[in-house]
């Protein structure tokens, strides 16, 4: 279950590749956002100095692995006759062993200006902004920096909210929920609220930046605002619906299921149907741990 719906999701991201990749525009952003996703790849791999040592063409190695999981781009490129694109991908791959990327250090990060200013009780964007936090940036500052072309801020707020996905697919021990010390109804509307404020206050930028160039489009972006608010929403009362102390992650099945209904804005209702189901139960469900506080 969870394969098929990994191999239609990325059938629809190579498809929705495709369809964009036929604007010039698009297809520069698409470059851009893969060379950072390949090269985010490369800085965190921790098997470099195993393949160095015993791997006599580990060179070979990098690029034969970055020109495989590129190929659908580069079809796609060639497709829609790309062809200084596909080439600049191609030869990326080729000289990425050659560029000096190192992860950050963990020390690095964790008293981050970000992570500092972060609400102490948002655990979740705490842990998943120190995992991407590189990575976080360079995404932001590129939508921004290209926020003239049409596709970079939605883009960019796609990744970003892909990505807050996953803030939520771990369940936190049952000593950090009554450390909050509040009941089930609290406590959910205190991580609504405060994971409203913060997903707002990351994108309001961009949105307004991204309206100051081509506000015709406003419809774009402002919708995706709402459809990640609604799939965000969805996976916070989907993790506490399901809560098990027992259980380290949320059923990521149903979370892709989620995030696929609410992707498409015909569906994305459905969504807002089923959310209110799972706010019921995560309220039922919160209440055996949050006993003392009811």
């Amino acid at each position: 279950m969870r394969l098929a719906l990994m191999m239609m999701l990325l059938f629809y991201v190579i498809a929705y590749i495709y369809l964009l990749s036929d604007n010039l525009q698009f297809a520069v952003a698409i470059l851009a956002l893969w060379i950072v996703i390949v090269s985010n790849i490369h800085s965190r791999r921790s098997d470099k100095k195993f393949l160095q040592i015993n791997i006599p063409l580990v060179n070979m190695i990098y690029i034969s692995e970055y020109l495989i999981i590129s190929i659908p781009i580069i079809v796609c490129f060639l497709l829609n006759k790309q062809w200084m694109l596909s080439l600049c991908l191609v030869i990326f791959c080729l000289l990425i062993n050659k560029i000096s990327i190192n992860a950050r250090r963990k020390s690095d990060t964790l008293n981050s200006f970000i992570l500092k200013r972060l609400p102490f009780k948002m655990f979740e964007w705490k842990s998943g902004v120190r995992q991407f936090h590189s990575f976080l940036i360079i995404v932001w500052l590129l939508g921004a920096t290209f926020s003239f072309f049409e596709a970079s801020v939605p883009l960019c707020i796609f990744i970003i909210g892909t990505l807050v996905c996953e803030f939520y697919k771990r369940n936190e021990s049952w000593q950090i929920l009554l450390c909050y010390q509040k009941n089930s109804d609290k406590l959910l509307y205190s991580k609504i609220k405060q994971y409203f404020l913060l997903y707002t206050v990351i994108n309001l930028p961009l949105i307004i930046i991204y309206l100051f160039f081509h506000i015709e489009l406003w419809y774009i972006v402002c919708a995706e605002y709402i459809i990640f608010l609604s799939i965000h929403t969805y996976c916070i009362f989907l993790k506490y619906a399901y809560y098990d102390l027992n259980k380290s992650e949320t059923n990521s099945v149903f979370m892709l299921i989620g995030f696929f209904i609410g992707l498409i804005p015909i569906t994305t209702p459905v969504l807002w149907i089923v959310s209110i189901y799972l706010m019921i139960k995560s309220r039922n469900n919160l209440k055996f741990y949050l006993n003392d506080y009811n």
